[in-house]
This record gives C-alpha cells, structure tokens and sequence, in this order.
C-alpha cells in the first residue's frame, strides 16, 4: 500500500519466528481429518489467549500469539448452526464460549471462539488478499463479494465467499513484505487455496502513468543484497546496497534453490491476459489529470488507463520518491532479465508487500497474480533538487520540505483507483473460474 510517509525495515526473522513458531507447533498437534486433508485448516488446539469479542484490537504482540479462530456470528445465529457449520458439538461450542447462550439465537452479531477441532470451509479458493481492509484497496472486491463466513486468526480476518463466480478468501495481512508473507500463510494453512492474489495500489516507475494497472508477469525484491562503500567518479565514497545475483533463496521439499526474478506460470499469465484483453479502464479524474500536469509539468488531458501485463513488481520495505532510485531498480531488473533470458519488463509498479506473498505462494506450490493500480509516480518532480542531507537521519520534516520546494504531489481520493482494482480483479478472477 502506498502512503505518504517512510516506513522503516521490519524484524523479518524476529518477527516471522514469534508468529510461525506456535503455528508450527499447533499444526504438529493437530489430527488428520477427513474432510479436512491439510492438517493446517483444523483450529489450534493450544491457544494460550483469550479473544476479546468486540474489544479494540490489542496493542501487544504477545496478547495475539496463540490467539485461538474466532468465527463472526450473525445477529439471530444459534449454537447448533455454529456447531454444524464447523462440524463440531453444541457443547464444544458453548465449552469455548461460557456465558453465550443461545438456544433462540444471538441477539446480537459477535465473535464466537472455535473449539480446537473445529473445521473451516474446506471448498477450493481463491484468496485474494491486500495490504488495507475491505474500506479501502479491498472495498470493491468486497462489495460485489458474497461473503458466507468471516473468521479472525491471529489478529487478521478473513471473509469467505464467493466472487466472480469463484469461491474466495479475501484478508488483509497488513503492510511490508512479512507481514504479507505471514498473512499468505496464515490463508494457505487454514483453507483450500488453489491460487493467491495480492491486490493494492503503488507507485509505477519507467513510462507508466497514475491509474495505470500492473498486472505482474514477475515479481522482484528490492531490498536484497549487500550494503559496501562505493567510489565515486568525483572522489566521494557512499553507501550502495549491491544486489546478490542469486536473489532469495526459495525452499522447498526438494531442496533449496535461489531465485532473483519469480516469473508467473505462463499458461496462467497467457489466461489472464486473455481475460483482461477487452477491459477498457474509466477516464481518470481532474484530480490525477492535475498530479501527472504538476509531475510532467505539461498540460494532461483527462485519459483512460492502460492495463499492463508486461508489468513486474517490484518489492521493498521503503516507500519511494526517488527518480535515482527508480533508473537504478529498472536498470538491474533489465540486467536479471538479461541473464535469466526472459522478457524485460516494460513497466514496474513500486510496492511494498508482493514479493513476500508471491514468495510463499511458490514456496507452496500456488499459482499466484498480482494486480497494482498506480496513485504515484515514486519521484519528486524534479531530480536536480535534492533534500538536505541534514534530513537523513531526521525523516520527519521531509515531506514539509518537499512541499514547500513544489516537489511532490499527491492523488486526494484513491477510491477511483480502489474501483479499478476491483475492475482488474473481477476478470482475473472471472477467468480462472471459466473450464479451460
């Protein structure tokens, strides 16, 4: 997701170790089950926390570690028709929930915990997951949703459904590369996926325009690699974060095996772009016409958007606003191109989740898209005018300075960018629900 503001690296190894370690261990613990064949979609059975229906969310990681499934119960639900739904008993329902009774339904909606040998939806999905909630890059998705069941696990809910003819699994892991990695677990572990999707708007580098849609045919981190002190043609020496040339290393039953570029499946991405082939994007509005007039310094008529499928993602855990950085990123991903002899991409949107969900779609096995709907151009206006490097340790007065310097720009409204995901996203979708 894109905001206007700098985020800092996250504890990838601390954190993705607190989270996945008791999942582990409650997925060793869980039995085999018929209806359920992954071990993964069964409930936790050594939650060491309490839900809090209906309270704020907690402010302390540790209060969602072991965080037992909640289910969302509808005004009017009855115990037996939770119990049924998850094939468990009244009693165990009522065992996990003291003080709920029910017997004429719920006077009002709430969360009603799991037991521990509860079973979730086992019907083949397709998730479909976003940085944001369902008010914002999920809002139209989640409009045209028919959604049959909402669940919260670990901190994160996920509604299930049907969408353009498919069943689905919408959720929102939160922003960064872990915490999509985490949430693209989560969803794999605990329903049926068949493909995973991450959805959201970015920023888009080379010649792209806002309200432009990437539809990624690969998926690149920029944040790899290692950080040496660089010479300088004029004799000053910088820091450089050099790529590795092997990228991250994916690890599977098989083994281990580095990659730089995650390239879709090309049947998969021959079919999408089938689908999306006739979509024609709606005008975008003064408010756009206006930040690429301000950015290009030219007068902008309003335009439709184009969607691109000759598109990568390009990941990293830094919002950007640099024109050096961008020719750098699209320069290496033209050199990995080169070396791995596939095609150059033509366009890349700046991100800063899909890589970590792409990543675990492969290390799954899961046949995974992407679609970015551009809110920005990842540059100030004008390269020539660097911030004060004063400010580089200090980031707060940063975007005032720009500002004031008539630097950068910003879309106000995003919700005709949310409406052309949702656009994308229907066909996409729509597509893999029709028979080969």
């Amino acid at each position: 997701m894109r905001k206007p503001q700098h985020l800092v690296l996250v504890g990838v190894l601390v954190v993705v170790g607190l989270v996945l370690a008791p999942l582990a261990a409650t997925s060793a613990a869980k039995p085999s089950s018929p209806v359920g064949a992954r071990a993964g979609r069964q409930v936790g059975a050594d939650a060491r926390t309490v839900y809090r229906a209906q309270a704020a969310p907690p402010t302390a990681f540790e209060d969602q570690v072991g965080q037992p499934i909640a289910y969302l119960a509808n005004a009017g639900e009855t115990l037996h028709a939770i119990a049924a739904l998850h094939h468990v008993t009244v009693g165990q329902v009522r065992s996990a929930n003291p003080g709920i009774a029910a017997e004429a339904g719920l006077s009002h909606s709430r969360w009603v915990l799991l037991p521990s040998d509860a079973r979730l939806p086992d019907q083949p999905v397709v998730a479909i997951e976003a940085s944001s909630n369902w008010a914002y890059e999920l809002k139209y998705i989640y409009a045209q949703t028919k959604v049959k069941a909402v669940y919260s696990i670990a901190g994160r809910q996920f509604a299930f459904g049907t969408y353009a003819g498919h069943a689905v699994v919408l959720t929102s892991p939160g922003g960064g590369t872990t915490n999509a990695a985490i949430g693209t677990v989560l969803t794999i572990e605990h329903f049926n996926v068949t493909a995973v999707g991450f959805v959201g708007i970015s920023g888009i580098g080379d010649d792209g325009e806002v309200g432009d849609a990437c539809v990624a045919s690969a998926a690149v981190e920029t944040d790899q690699g290692n950080w040496y002190d660089f010479s300088y043609p004029k004799g000053d020496v910088e820091p450089g974060l050099a790529w590795y040339d092997g990228g991250q290393p994916i690890i599977g039953s098989s083994g281990t095996v580095d990659r730089l570029v995650l390239v879709q499946n090309a049947a998969l991405h021959s079919q999408i772009v089938k689908s999306v082939a006739s979509l024609v994007l709606p005008k975008v509005s003064p408010d756009i016409s206006a930040y690429m007039a301000f950015i290009t310094g030219k007068p902008v008529t309003s335009y439709h958007p184009r969607v691109l499928t000759n598109c990568w993602s390009a990941s990293g855990n830094q919002f950007v606003t640099s024109e050096g950085w961008l020719r750098l990123t699209e320069g290496r991903s033209r050199q990995a191109a080169e070396s791995l002899k596939i095609s150059a991409p033509a366009v890349e949107a700046v991100d800063e989740e899909d890589f970590g969900a792409v990543m675990t779609a492969v290390e799954f096995a899961k046949p995974w898209f992407v679609v970015r709907v551009a809110v920005d151009l990842a540059r100030q206006k004008n390269q020539t005018v660097g911030v004060p490097d004063a400010f580089l340790n200090n980031s707060n007065p940063i975007f005032g300075w720009l500002q004031s310097h008539h630097q950068v720009s910003y879309i106000s409204n995003y919700d005709s960018m949310y409406r052309d995901i949702g656009l994308v996203t229907y066909r996409i979708v729509e597509g893999m629900a029709r028979p080969a």
